[in-house]
């Protein structure tokens, strides 16, 4: 996920702070790869998968509403988004 997908934040002077999260972009592109490798699933199936879970799996977690969360949600977030919770 940090390698591929995350963000990591900076300080207001750009320095690095080692604190990574997925914005709403990255962790789609992540729910992708994701039901690719994990559900089988890719092309229509897995678009028709996404347009109904992701949006209602990033609200969920992103009460805040902030658009982004930590990297270390990201293992619950696909369960929850794959109903393994």
């Amino acid at each position: 996920m940090i390698e591929n997908y995350a963000l990591e934040e900076a300080t207001p002077k750009g320095v690095p702070t080692g604190h990574f999260v997925m914005k709403k972009m990255n962790a789609l592109l992540a729910a992708e790869e994701v039901l690719k490798t994990h559900g089988a699933m890719s092309g229509k199936e897995q678009e028709e998968f996404l347009d109904k879970n992701f949006e209602k799996t990033w609200g969920h977690f992103d009460q805040a509403n902030e658009g982004k969360l930590d990297v270390e949600v990201m293992g619950p977030f696909f369960r929850y988004m794959l109903g393994n919770m």
